[in-house]
């Protein structure tokens, strides 16, 4: 089982950093985008499928509301913020405004049902707001499935997955589930 089972369609980024210092930066950024102002609360619940089910969620675009969940973990003592959004691309404009106040890698995530429209898996990370890594595999318009890969391998990707015959078995919910458990 993996998270699209639920969801239909995932996405989310893993930022190196303690989630108060990235929710300050998200309070920061909002007034810098015509004036939006991002209200924290921090009573909600911890559950992702709230945010991605409910009616401005990637499945009911265009969202109105934005609904954004920080998780904090920690990876051998080091904080670890888990960043989800309502937002059908996790929200990438954000995380890479949060990328470019940082040092660390931050690596995004987007998975969706193989029995979608257009499905499709992503794997991006950025360092201060610049690509260093893409890998997709994406199904069209036309329903043609196209593979991409740029950029240094992460240390938690088995390249060997990227040899498949078919693209769409190249880079999936379950290899994206593989990779999160190689991060550990």
């Amino acid at each position: 089982m993996n998270i699209v089972d639920d969801l239909d369609i995932f996405s989310f980024s893993i930022i190196p950093g303690r989630a108060d210092m990235v929710a300050n930066i998200i309070k920061a950024q909002g007034p810098q985008w015509a004036g939006h102002e991002y209200r924290v609360d921090i009573r909600c619940s911890r559950d992702v499928r709230i945010i991605c089910l409910s009616p401005d969620g990637p499945k009911h675009m265009a969202a109105t509301k934005i609904g954004i969940l920080l998780s904090e973990v920690y990876d051998r003592g080091n904080p670890i913020t888990l960043f989800a959004s309502s937002v059908n691309d996790g929200y990438v404009a954000m995380v890479t405004a949060i990328s470019k106040r940082i040092s660390e890698q931050v690596i995004m995530f987007r998975t969706a049902s193989m029995d979608r429209l257009y499905p499709g898996t992503v794997i991006h990370s950025l360092v201060r707001g610049e690509s260093q890594r893409a890998v997709y595999s994406t199904k069209d318009d036309r329903g043609k499935w196209d593979f991409f890969e740029q950029g240094a391998l992460l240390p938690f990707e088995e390249p060997i997955l990227y040899a498949a015959r078919l693209k769409r078995d190249r880079l999936n919910p379950d290899i994206i589930s593989r990779y999160l458990r190689n991060l550990g």
